[in-house]
């Protein structure tokens, strides 16, 4: 009687959350294929169970049931920063910038490789739960917020991949970014997530963090949050300029405060694990300055980074 006591309890339990699932099937479930409202009930209905002190036999057969939800550690998740881009040697191009040609490459080597897209949400309960991702994961993000992310636009959709801009909320429609209207464009289409890049003061960040000026660190991180709610764009993401200021507490305190729960970091040979820090996501720079944006080197880099 206590068995089948605790079977019933078991059942009740785990099938709960698979009714956000609509037709997908019980047994086809991964963390992949699922919302990540499904996964928030999974994760906490695991624990319910676990928590009820079950025999540890039971206990072993709950989580073998649900490890297609929980990351084994074998995953390889890569986030690659990119700037601008340029289609010939007449266009404007910056020491950060690649040629689309270059960037078409890129794409190539990693459908090669089997990577597939996750979003700045995957990565965050990743990161945070230990979600499973792809065994070759990657999100490619664009810093700034410069027009020529259009022409590479219709290859990010060719290879259905996802992008996270970073957009320095201040100079929307200025000569060289994205407009309002461009982002609202962007965000129906389901390719692109947007990500903060402070309002104004992006070139001076690295050194208002120098001097503590924190209060007007926060008032443009404030400006910027009201940016995207005046638009109705969700955004939790924080790339820091110049990669500064990853391991400021009293900024992570502001960012917390205004919604962003990742922080956008630099690459400083950090990887991206489960329980690692989520507001220092490392990002691979792709750029002619840093020589990875030549095929040849693309492939090498990415193959050893691989092997760590």
């Amino acid at each position: 009687m206590k068995i089948f006591f605790c079977i019933i309890i078991i059942l009740a339990i785990l099938i709960a959350p698979f009714a956000v699932l609509g037709r997908n099937s019980i047994s086809g479930v991964t963390a992949t294929n699922v919302s990540q409202k499904y996964f928030e009930g999974a994760l906490y209905n695991v624990g319910r169970l676990l928590s009820l002190n079950l025999p540890k036999n039971t206990e072993k057969e709950v989580l073998t049931y649900n490890n297609g939800l929980f990351s084994d550690g074998n995953e390889t998740l890569i986030v690659l920063m990119y700037h601008s881009f340029y289609r010939n040697s007449q266009d404007y191009k910056t020491k950060y910038s690649i040629s689309v040609k270059d960037f078409e490459d890129e794409l190539n080597v990693l459908e090669e490789l089997s990577f597939e897209p996750v979003s700045l949400d995957d990565i965050y309960y990743y990161t945070k739960f230990g979600k499973r991702l792809p065994l070759r994961s990657v999100l490619l993000t664009f810093d700034d917020g410069f027009k020529t992310f259009f022409y590479i636009y219709p290859l990010i959709k060719k290879h259905k991949l996802r992008a996270a801009i970073s957009i320095m909320t201040g100079f929307t429609g200025s000569s060289w970014s994205l407009t309002k209207e461009d982002i609202e464009l962007l965000q129906k289409e389901g390719y692109v997530e947007f990500t903060s890049h402070t309002n104004t003061l992006h070139n001076d960040f690295k050194k208002a963090l120098e001097k503590k000026e924190y209060k007007k660190i926060e008032e443009d991180i404030k400006k910027s949050r009201e940016f995207f709610d005046s638009l109705g764009i969700k955004t939790t993401a924080f790339a820091y300029p110049l990669g500064a200021g990853s391991s400021d507490r009293t900024l992570r305190n502001i960012l917390q405060k205004y919604g962003f729960e990742i922080g956008l970091d630099t690459w400083k040979h950090q990887y991206n694990k489960p329980k690692s820090d989520l507001y220092s996501i490392a990002r691979i720079e792709v750029s002619e300055r840093e020589g990875l944006s030549k095929k040849g080197k693309f492939r090498e880099f990415l193959l050893d980074y691989l092997k760590d």
